[in-house]
């Protein structure tokens, strides 16, 4: 059952979309109901659309999901779930408008200079809108609009607009031009419009939403439905002739003072179009959210004093949890390799240690013309994209003894010439106050981190957790943030952890039955190649498997530069998600530079082509290099560093209490049409065909 907000009208388009032609119209309770259909494929289960407003008694759909439970999704404005957060929490599972379609329009022949809600701000004209709106009393709050300026006597009739002529009204950008031009006809012509998304305030209109308690218990049923709400409203957009006449019908059996017809109902699908009010998203997917977007609309009513939750964030009420990125409006997002003009001249990346196979993303976008700087760690060439010379240059730094074992994050403060550096989880919230950055492409999805033990002394050991059961020495560097959370959450004991380690291979393998840190994309083939004295195969589990899931070695940006540098970010994350995706295919180029930059830095680190190749399988083999669980290689998962932060705040680490994942990590510019071969994707019919394991209201 789907709760919409209004009597039914081309917007909800997606919704009657997926009723069958087996419905039944109730005018009375003025539902629709048929068969659910997901691109013409029966699911096995019934739909039934509700009309909101009148039918409802003007009830806001948030609240009314709590009135009557047997509401499976509803309509849920950014706006109203947080007003409604405290008693009625909802959370927003996928958007069908990308744009909310609200906007204020005026007579371009009477006030031919105004061209924005701006330009009306800065004079005294009469802005009529409804009272209460969240969105006026925002502007008015900015000084967008003037209070003096703002009448919220609007009752929805048309006569003061027409009789009176100069004054400005509120509206939808895809109902009211047609109507003031074709319906209207003592008016009958063209107005001029802002959304009130393009003048600033960018909520989501209309979201679908679930009871937040219920999420849980409902995901088997969103992971397959949410992408079919996806695909109804791209088949909607595509050919809306069935559905619109269905919506008229529904209108007109209804029977109120509502009225709608073709020529209204294929305007709308034309504006929705045209506006962009149903869009892909940045991420080329239709439906998604954006955490910044919703964030920055919450901290705008914050500002403008409204009363809502002042922890909220988008992490809680919005989830991309069941979108399918594969699922978009044709010609999304594309990635464009062209960045002079829009990136630095010269993209400086810094890395956390010498040149390794682990960073072999950043070295694949090194053009064929790069010139090693021995003495200052550094590889500078054309930075490429698939073979193609994007316009600029690209360094990469060594990190480590390059930079005096400075952490990355605060190195990035120090040096000002850094673009992008790596940025782990745990380091991003240690520094926050005083070094604020924000990941923005997480080359690996896994931390390589792990313990490592010799299975013929302990063939029983298969966890580090099994570590922890027993007394056998674990022999780490001092200060580890894993290191000290396993031993506060219990998993190993303080006497067992001997934080001396130095990185020798000495007591290892002279002691034997110990058990010590390392990279699984590295010392495994150290302990079995090149130290033959040991000479075997040693047993292993990495620090993420083991249940401390961060983000290790991500590409961060200062965040007070990320606005300024999203032209750049735009085009050159999906350039890093690439050059990942092809070192991993084929790495013996980027190896060969590798090792040829370890050679010429001739310090204590050396690298061949033996640890190179068994850096790649390895990460591979272990998932160090893998697609999230949304199918695309380097995005962030929210829940999962807020895990991370909480275990860190837990074992008694002094991070900011209030520092969450929207805010040090961010989606907003990642490709998710990119993704190693094999990722997330859609199961097609199949999916569709199962009956859903969710199919009604609880109880």
């Amino acid at each position: 059952m789907i709760q919409t907000d209004w009597f039914p009208e081309s917007e909800h388009g997606g919704m009657y979309e997926m009723i069958g032609d087996d419905y039944v119209i109730d005018g009375d309770n003025q539902t629709t109901t048929g068969s659910l259909m997901a691109s013409g494929v029966d699911t096995g289960v019934d739909i039934q659309v509700r009309a909101g407003g009148p039918a409802i008694g003007f009830q806001n759909t948030v609240a009314q999901m709590y009135t009557d439970m047997d509401i499976t999704l509803a309509y849920a404005d950014t706006d109203s779930v947080a007003f409604f957060w405290d008693d009625a929490p909802v959370i927003q599972v996928v958007t069908p408008l990308d744009k909310n379609p609200q906007m204020i329009m005026w007579d371009p022949e009477v006030y031919p200079n105004i061209h924005t809600i701006a330009d009306l701000g800065n004079t005294d004209i009469t802005v009529s809108v409804f009272g209460g709106g969240t969105w006026t009393q925002l502007f008015i709050a900015e000084g967008v609009l003037s209070e003096d300026q703002v009448d919220p006597s609007y009752d929805g009739s048309p006569a003061r607009f027409i009789a009176e002529g100069n004054i400005a009204q509120q509206g939808y950008a895809s109902a009211e031009p047609w109507d003031y031009k074709h319906k209207y006809t003592e008016f009958g012509k063209d107005v001029r419009l802002q959304l009130v998304h393009d003048a600033g305030f960018e909520i989501y209109k209309s979201a679908l939403a679930v009871r937040a308690d219920e999420i849980d218990e409902m995901a088997p049923c969103l992971e397959k439905l949410v992408p079919i709400v996806q695909q109804a409203q791209i088949d909607f957009m595509a050919d809306p002739g069935r559905t619109n006449a269905m919506i008229i019908e529904v209108v007109e059996t209804i029977a109120s003072f509502w009225t709608y017809d073709e020529g209204i109902a294929a305007y709308s699908v034309q504006s929705q179009s045209d506006l962009g009010l149903v869009s892909n998203g940045p991420n080329g997917a239709l439906g998604d959210f954006i955490d910044e977007r919703t964030n920055t609309a919450l901290d705008q009513m914050r500002a403008a004093g409204m009363d809502i939750p002042a922890d909220l964030s988008a992490s809680d009420m919005s989830t991309n949890r069941f979108i399918d990125y594969s699922i978009g409006l044709p010609g999304g997002a594309e990635t464009a390799v062209q960045l002079a003009g829009v990136c630095p001249a010269t993209v400086v990346i810094q890395t956390d240690w010498f040149p390794e196979s682990e960073h072999g993303g950043m070295y694949e976008m090194i053009g064929d013309d790069y010139v090693i700087d021995g003495d200052n760690q550094t590889t500078t060439g054309s930075l490429m994209a698939s073979g193609v010379d994007t316009g600029v240059d690209i360094q990469v730094r060594a990190g480590g003894p390059a930079i005096g074992f400075q952490n990355t994050v605060a190195q990035m403060y120090t040096d000002m010439d850094i673009t992008l550096a790596y940025a782990d989880t745990d380091s991003v919230a240690f520094f926050w106050d005083d070094a604020p950055v924000i990941q923005v492409v997480t080359p690996l999805d896994k931390n390589p981190q792990m313990i490592m033990w010799d299975p013929e002394v302990y063939p029983n050991i298969h966890t580090i957790a099994d570590l922890g059961n027993t007394d056998i020495t674990v022999s780490v560097f001092g200060g580890g943030t894993w290191t000290q959370l396993f031993i506060a959450e219990g998993v190993l004991s303080e006497d067992q952890v001997d934080p001396s380690y130095d990185g020798s291979p000495a007591r290892f393998i002279a002691e034997g039955n110990i058990a010590q840190q390392g990279y699984a994309s590295a010392e495994p083939w150290d302990y079995k190649h090149k130290y033959t004295e040991f000479g075997k195969d040693v047993r292993l589990q990495l620090v993420h498997d083991a249940g401390f899931e961060i983000y290790k070695s991500a590409l961060a940006v200062r965040a007070d530069e990320i606005d300024e540098m999203a032209p750049c970010l735009e085009k050159l994350v999906p350039i890093v998600q690439q050059a990942q995706i092809d070192f991993m295919a084929d790495p013996g180029r980027t190896n060969a530079m590798i090792i040829e930059v370890v050679e010429t830095i001739a310090s204590f680190w050396t690298y061949d082509e033996g640890i190179a190749a068994y850096s790649v399988q390895s990460q591979s083999d272990l998932g160090l290099v893998s697609n999230g669980p949304n199918g695309a290689l380097g995005d962030f998962i929210d829940e999962r560093t807020n895990t991370a932060l909480d275990q860190m705040r837990a074992a008694g680490m002094d991070i900011p209490a209030d520092l969450s994942a929207s805010d040090m990590s961010t989606n907003r510019f990642i490709d998710y049409s990119i993704g190693l071969p094999g990722g997330a994707e859609s199961d097609g019919e199949s999916a569709v065909k199962a009956a859903f394991i969710y199919v009604g209201p609880p109880g």
